[in-house]
């Protein structure tokens, strides 16, 4: 458990370094630093991720999978029932060396590389991205449900295209993201949901559907286990049927809160995609507190709500405030400023603490793979 505190000190010392050392050194060395910084961090939650022994509740079912397509050949593959990007990324371990762990040290760094460009690129503050990524628990997410996550983060990337409105880009990387898992497939029916502009008559329509949603939830469930993924059927999966702790909802319900409240300071190409990807990261983990596998969903829109969202809005709130005092304007015009900027830290601390505190996805204890050798 300690690992994971001392590498949110990490995170926040990056975050920070970013934020404020333009202050008080040349803004060019400044920039040098703080992207030294951000590789560091990339690179330690990569190698963290990569060494693990034991950590996460899937770590044995991804090194069974590995041990089933070690040694197989191209060929015999392509009958195996596993989605085929996948297969083809444990073959590509496979050149490093043949133990399983090969695989957590190559899906690490997929994930990480990809996670890090794209927030250099959509991110005001690729750090602060990063330690978001963190704080809000999809790096443990990472941990377990890697197929699952390989797809989120390149859902994560075609959001850029949504913006664009290039619908075939956007299609062609949902698509590649379902060769790591096909339920991105669902992204393809987000496509025009994610363009409607999102206001209070959205909020009252998408409420009262996910409300019908909720109630049938358990029928939704049986139906999608026993006809589309029928090995996460009650029976061979009874865990499945368990929902999350409430309070995961509830963090990401405060996010939604202060998003959708600032909803018309994105700009005109994220507004509409990131309130209503806020939106639908709490609905699906609200639906995790009554299944478990649906909160797996989340996934698809959080990042994005937690990497760029929200540096945007602390971008916004910050230039608000310091505008505000330099033109003396009286403190209860601005105070609901700061209100925002504590629910939100509060919410990604709360999430962090909570979900460490209560061995999120089987994540604590964190054991190394050079326990091995003692």
């Amino acid at each position: 458990m300690t690992i994971y505190f001392i590498l949110a000190a990490c995170l926040i010392a990056g975050c920070a370094a970013e934020l404020l050392l333009f202050k008080f050194i040349p803004k060019k060395i400044a920039k040098i630093i703080s992207a030294v910084l951000y590789t560091a961090n990339a690179g330690s939650i990569t190698y963290l991720a990569s060494i693990r022994l034991n950590t996460g509740y899937d770590y044995h079912a991804y090194m069974i999978i590995m041990n089933y397509l070690s040694g197989n050949t191209i060929e015999e593959l392509a009958t195996e029932g596993h989605e085929k990007g996948y297969v083809l990324l444990n073959l590509f371990s496979e050149f490093f060396t043949r133990h399983p762990q090969s695989v957590m040290f190559v899906v690490a760094i997929l994930i990480i590389v990809l996670v890090s460009i794209t927030l250099y690129k959509m991110s005001p503050y690729p750090s602060m991205g990063l330690m978001l990524f963190y704080f809000f628990g999809y790096y443990f997410n990472s941990l377990n449900f890697m197929r699952n996550f390989i797809a989120a983060v390149i859902v994560m990337c075609a959001f850029a295209y949504i913006r664009k409105g290039s619908f075939i880009r956007y299609t062609s990387l949902v698509l590649l993201a379902a060769t790591f898992h096909f339920s991105a497939l669902i992204m393809l029916v987000f496509y025009p949901v994610l363009k409607i502009k999102f206001n209070l008559v959205t909020l009252a329509v998408y409420g009262f559907i996910s409300t019908l949603i909720v109630i049938w939830c358990t029928d939704i469930m049986n139906y999608i286990t026993t006809y589309i993924y029928p090995v996460y059927n009650p029976v061979d999966s009874p865990h499945m049927y368990k929902g999350i702790p409430v309070a995961y909802p509830i963090f990401l319900g405060i996010v939604f809160i202060v998003v959708f409240i600032y909803r018309k300071h994105f700009g005109d190409n994220w507004k509409t995609i990131l309130v209503c990807a806020a939106y639908f990261s709490f609905f699906f983990e609200f639906l995790g507190s009554r299944h478990s596998i649906l909160g797996r969903f989340t996934m698809y829109f959080g990042i994005i709500v937690a990497c760029v969202a929200i540096p945007m809005l602390y971008k916004y709130i910050v230039t608000k405030i310091k505008s505000s005092i330099e033109t003396k304007t009286p403190l209860r015009l601005y105070i609901g400023h700061f209100f925002s900027l504590g629910a939100l830290t509060s919410a990604a601390a709360g999430f962090f603490i909570y979900a460490v505190l209560n061995n999120y996805n089987g994540v604590v204890p964190y054991d190394v793979i050079w326990s091995l050798f003692k």
